[in-house]
């Protein structure tokens, strides 16, 4: 199974910003469980996260799996910036 994740690693405060993961390979179907730091905030390939109530970062991370049992984990630390120009791209395989 191979998979990615993409998404911005910088963000302006009170912003949201989208996050994806693409899967391929593996056994049946994925799952998916994105958590920011440490709270689940969403079971789908993507997700919109806020920066709201963070004042300087957050960690993001994704655990994927699929039917087989075979999976990985991803999680990257997201800074709030006033100078950030929305969301930064930053790809990740």
């Amino acid at each position: 199974m191979l998979w990615g994740r993409s998404g911005p690693t910088e963000m302006q405060p009170n912003s949201q910003c989208f996050y994806a993961s693409t899967v391929s390979g593996g056994t049946g179907t994925y799952s998916y469980e994105w958590r920011q730091d440490g709270t689940p905030v969403g079971t789908e390939s993507s997700v919109t996260v806020s920066s709201s109530g963070y004042v300087s970062s957050f960690y993001l991370s994704l655990d994927v799996s699929d039917t087989g049992g075979n999976g990985g984990s991803d999680q990257i630390t997201v800074q709030i910036r006033d100078s950030a120009r929305g969301c930064r791209f930053s790809p990740s395989t």
